[in-house]
């Protein structure tokens, strides 16, 4: 019986928009945003901190979102900085097909403003 986790959940703050990730500089093309250059700081922080598994073989990621007010928002937008994360820390290999073969996402009521679940397959 194998004692390695198949599964590793991160909490994390409430996930920057796909929109207001990136923005275009003349002269040096699309550059992180503040906002996102701030919670992608706070967000590895609080990763590094909870040790998740680090991945190197073909994943599915679960996103529950809890979102911080009633106002409407993408399920689907939330993604992109989340898996980036996940690749930048070691987390996962990669965020193409290859590694990550499903993604999905659902809101939730109670819990961290974000909670990534990432499971071995």
């Amino acid at each position: 019986m194998s004692d390695v986790k198949t599964e590793t959940r991160i909490s994390l703050p409430w996930p920057p928009s796909l929109n207001n990730m990136f923005l275009n500089v003349r002269g040096k093309g699309r550059v992180r945003s503040e906002n996102y250059r701030k919670w992608a700081t706070e967000a590895g922080w609080l990763l590094k901190s909870q040790k998740p598994r680090k991945f190197h073989e073909p994943v599915k990621v679960r996103v529950e979102l809890n979102p911080p007010n009633a106002r409407a928002f993408d399920l689907d937008n939330r993604n992109k900085a989340l898996l980036d994360l996940l690749v930048e820390h070691g987390v996962i290999v990669d965020d193409s097909n290859r590694w990550v073969r499903g993604v999905s996402v659902e809101q939730v009521s109670d819990g961290a403003p974000c909670t990534v679940i990432v499971e071995a397959l």
